[in-house]
């Protein structure tokens, strides 16, 4: 996973599955993540406040074959965004 951030507010990072590219934003000002594939939103991740407990929205647009994986992405994303 490689850092393409421009702006600490809205982090971003790319990587590759296989020959897939794949690239995770996220907005800390509404509180979503979103997953793209190829320029496509593929996954959008809400969260309904910035503390824990906290509830998250996961939303799957498209992508239904490598859930496991993208769930490990975005879960290791928001980890490491903290």
């Amino acid at each position: 996973m490689q850092n393409i951030s421009k702006v600490r507010t809205h982090p971003r990072a790319k990587f590759k599955i296989g020959s897939d590219e794949y690239k995770i934003e996220r907005d800390l000002g509404d509180m979503t993540t979103i997953l793209l594939k190829s320029g496509v939103k593929i996954v959008e991740m809400k969260f309904d406040k910035r503390m824990p407990p906290r509830n998250v929205e996961i939303l799957f647009l498209e992508e239904k074959d490598n859930i496991p994986i993208l769930l490990c992405i975005l879960h290791t994303y928001e980890l490491s965004r903290k």
